[in-house]
């Protein structure tokens, strides 16, 4: 799915994503965020969105039974 991030807390680490064909709004954490970014240790960077960025998704069912967006990767601006 493409969507564009709505908004991302990043001291929190969770926000919302809205999918671009029918406008609906979906939960991502940050452990939902692909990093493919990695500091000199190995360790991933701190994985978070801007508001407005493009992004491609993937939806599954979240711990509370609701959907939420995963697999969650940057697109590039079309």
């Amino acid at each position: 799915m493409n969507g564009v991030c709505l908004w991302f807390n990043w001291e929190r680490g969770y926000g919302f994503i809205k999918e671009n064909e029918t406008g609906e709004s979906y939960f991502v954490h940050f452990s939902g965020i692909h990093a493919d970014e990695f500091k000199k240790s190995g360790e991933p960077k701190f994985r978070k969105l801007e508001e407005g960025e493009p992004v491609t998704f993937e939806v599954k069912e979240g711990p509370d039974g609701r959907p939420c967006a995963v697999n969650v990767q940057r697109a590039s601006a079309i």
